[in-house]
């Protein structure tokens, strides 16, 4: 017991005089000789035990003290996600799929199936029916009936139709005709004119001659029959004066009579003419009345509008259909498909083609170059983007699906020069803008930018960052902070505003 009390007594010491170094050596010599200090000096057995109290607590709070390792010692940087300037901000919107080379054959007249010529996996040519409608149960068909009816009166027209213009030509000659003989006439009388002059002088020199030998002669006899003679004569002259002018009158082409010819003349060549006319639009109004005669026909009979494999029949024989429901199913041998998306004018001018945009449908997505972008408005007030989907990804598509679209944009007319960043990194102030870029010192540093044209989520900036800065996402960090990018760019995308 004195021996363990010893070892004991031996160990406290030597802790105890660390913190009292001039009672090492009294202590030391006491206990090494088998004397009794404590008994002899209570302060200084009170100083022990106090010493002894300050050294347990030492002891245990350096047991108590965790080990410090080098790598404890060093703080981890933050994982933060960054955006790398130089990459393009993209814009998720919606396109509409559409195949060409897949049609749907849908009934065009209400009727019921009285044929179906083709069956499912047959290989049809352009323009070979599909189908047969009818009106009623029996395969009658009116329209058909009609078309016949409207042939009928088409080929009566276009057979007369030389017989009519050979009639009017007869009629125009007629009325030619008549005309030149009114002309000859009046060219006969023209002629006949200055004979009928010549007589009027001779008439008046005999009535002259007449007059003298009346102013000479005395017997009565001979006075009665110079008289008559006289009578005859004026009356002769007379009737030439009167013929002369008649003959003057009709003769004049200043005159109505002339002016009539030549009017009548014009109204029957017009008339014949306009005849003629009305021929030609019988003849085309029966050819237009067929064609639509046929028209109404062929919607009872629909056909392939191209070559292809029918993939399915969607009716029976006797089923009665309606205008717009699906007849067949045709596939095309060669195939078509494009996606279009409808997006605001200002996002069509900020479209980036120097980048791809990324079309998703359900687990298949490929990068395309936009085809076309639309420069004006194509439906309402959205522009068009369209793509063409390449032939190895025809069957990742159906007809009528709608398809996400992430489009790459950039500031117009400048592309790629001016960066974009997403707005929720910035910073803002009464007058500044400020920004956390990864330095090289991998600390979180503080830029102040100056920003420019904002596009939905996302902001260029015009002066302030590098080209190759990171700029920090996330907003819990503070400058001066360790931090570490993660491995990706992030690509933020933002909702198109329609």
């Amino acid at each position: 017991m004195i021996t363990k009390l010893r070892a004991s007594t031996k160990q406290l010491v030597r802790s105890s005089t660390r913190l009292f170094p001039q009672w090492k050596k009294r202590i030391a010599r006491a206990v090494l000789a088998g004397e009794k200090p404590l008994r002899r000096n209570p302060v200084l057995a009170m100083g022990i035990l106090i010493a002894l109290l300050f050294a347990t607590i030492a002891v245990g709070a350096q047991f108590r003290k965790p080990e410090i390792t080098p790598e404890a010692a060093v703080s981890q940087p933050k994982e933060v996600a960054v955006y790398y300037v130089g990459q393009l901000p993209s814009v998720t919107t919606t396109g509409t799929v559409n195949q060409t080379g897949v049609l749907q054959i849908v009934s065009q007249s209400s009727g019921v199936v009285s044929q179906l010529p083709v069956v499912p996996g047959q290989k049809v040519r352009r323009g070979q029916s599909l189908a047969s409608l009818g009106t009623t149960y029996s395969g009658a068909s009116a329209p058909s009936i009609q078309r016949s009816i409207a042939q009928k009166q088409y080929e009566q027209i276009k057979a007369t139709r030389a017989l009519q213009t050979e009639a009017l030509n007869l009629q125009r000659s007629i009325a030619t005709t008549s005309a030149e003989g009114a002309q000859r006439q009046r060219e006969i009388q023209g002629a006949a004119l200055s004979d009928t002059r010549q007589i009027l002088e001779l008439t008046e020199l005999q009535l002259a001659t007449l007059d003298q030998s009346l102013s000479v002669a005395t017997a009565s006899a001979e006075l009665q029959v110079l008289r008559q003679q006289r009578a005859q004569l004026l009356s002769t002259a007379s009737q030439l004066r009167g013929s002369i002018r008649s003959a003057e009158y009709v003769d004049s082409q200043e005159n109505p009579p002339a002016q009539l010819e030549k009017l009548q003349q014009d109204l029957t060549l017009k008339q014949l003419e306009i005849q003629e006319q009305s021929l030609v639009l019988q003849e085309d109004v029966a050819r237009l009345q067929l064609q639509l005669a046929r028209i109404q026909e062929s919607l009872l009979f629909p056909v392939a509008p191209f070559d292809g494999v029918v993939e399915r029949v969607h009716v029976s024989v006797g089923q009665v259909v309606s205008p717009g429901q699906v007849i067949a199913t045709l596939k095309c041998d060669i195939l078509a498909t494009e996606v279009i998306a409808q997006i605001s004018p200002l996002l069509a001018s900020q479209i980036s083609t120097l980048e791809p945009a990324v079309l998703t449908s359900g687990a298949t997505s490929i990068t395309l170059y936009p085809q076309f972008i639309s420069s004006v408005a194509t439906s309402g007030s959205m522009h068009s983007v369209q793509f063409l989907i390449p032939q190895e990804h025809f069957y990742d598509f159906t007809d009528e699906e709608v398809v996400s679209i992430s489009l790459p944009i950039s500031a117009e007319g400048s592309r790629t020069s001016t960066p974009f960043i997403p707005i929720d990194s910035v910073f803002q102030t009464e007058n500044r803008a400020l920004v956390l870029v990864i330095s090289a010192e991998g600390r979180a540093e503080s830029r102040e930018i100056v920003t420019g044209m904002v596009a939905g989520r996302f902001v260029s900036v015009l002066s302030g960052l590098d080209a190759d800065s990171q700029v920090i996402i996330d907003r819990s960090i503070i400058a001066g902070e360790r931090v570490i990018a993660t491995n990706e760019p992030l690509v933020l995308s933002q909702k198109s505003e329609e």
